[in-house]
């Protein structure tokens, strides 16, 4: 069963418990002054599949919308491909912020699937996901998708 995401920017459908790059992510900034040189979100394509590309500026975040079925515990998981060493972010999931950290996959080219951390327990409902870099810690990413992975659920 899938459902149909309405952001700021278009409409793109998604799985209940999963949430593409398309573009039904809306890339967010903090409170940037217009001389400022950002360099917004793009939305690349790369082996034929989308990913958010140039994430350069650790203002930018992103943020999707998402509806679980069945109250539980998520794994989250990330496709990430980036070129540094190391790049830390925040995972905020209804507000409630997790550290995440990123070794390099060799290229922004090479994209690995990596695990982000894990909720508390989510009520059936919508909700929200963002990925904020953290000052000091961040470094460019290219991201295909997140992923959120039941691994404790509680029967209806």
């Amino acid at each position: 069963m899938t459902t149909n995401f309405t952001t700021e920017e278009s409409i793109c459908e998604s799985s209940l418990i999963h949430a593409n790059i398309c573009v039904d992510a809306v890339a967010r900034n903090e409170a940037i002054s217009e001389d400022s040189q950002i360099k917004i979100l793009q939305l690349k394509t790369k082996n034929g599949k989308q990913n958010i590309g140039n994430w350069t500026d650790r203002r930018v975040w992103v943020e999707w919308p998402f509806v679980i079925r069945q109250k539980g515990k998520f794994t989250i998981k990330a496709e990430i491909a980036m070129e540094a060493i190391l790049s830390g972010f925040n995972v905020i999931v209804d507000g409630k912020s997790m550290n995440s950290k990123v070794e390099s996959t060799g290229g922004f080219g090479e994209f690995k699937t990596v695990t982000l951390g894990q909720t508390n327990y989510l009520q059936a409902g919508e909700h929200s996901i963002q990925i904020k870099p953290k000052k000091g810690k961040w470094q460019p990413i290219n991201l295909r998708s997140i992923t959120l992975e039941p691994f404790a659920t509680v029967p209806k």
